[in-house]
């Protein structure tokens, strides 16, 4: 007996604005996120942190693989998990308090600290 199913990682931001705006895109997981997902699961180079921060950023310059940061972060929350187990998909959100974004986000990441970090 065989067993098709591969792993696949997808990226999806979705941001919630004020007034209930929603804006969503497909974002790129990076090389050093690839490497925390197989050092999670192999234990080579030691675990690592887990995922557990938001930030966003001001950057204009088009993502990139071998990104290791946001270009101009401007801020950076604690997200919050969910899971079901059994299910393929997973969330990590955070909200940021009122006033302490103001720039127009043009990019996003998920890390695993609260300061630098290894982005996802």
């Amino acid at each position: 007996m065989t067993n098709d199913k591969k792993i696949k990682l997808k990226g999806l931001a979705r941001a919630i604005l004020r007034h209930d705006e929603t804006y969503e895109t497909h974002n790129m997981i990076v090389t050093t996120g690839f490497d925390l997902v197989i050092k999670s699961i192999t234990g080579v180079g030691g675990r690592p942190d887990v995922l557990s921060h938001i930030a966003v950023g001001t950057g204009s310059t088009s993502s990139a693989a071998s990104q290791t940061s946001l270009i101009s972060e401007v801020a950076r929350s604690a997200g919050t998990w969910n899971w079901n187990q059994g299910s393929s998909k997973f969330t990590i959100s955070t909200t940021f308090p009122k006033g302490s974004v103001t720039a127009l986000i043009t990019e996003g990441g998920v890390f695993n600290a609260a300061s630098g970090g290894v982005m996802f």
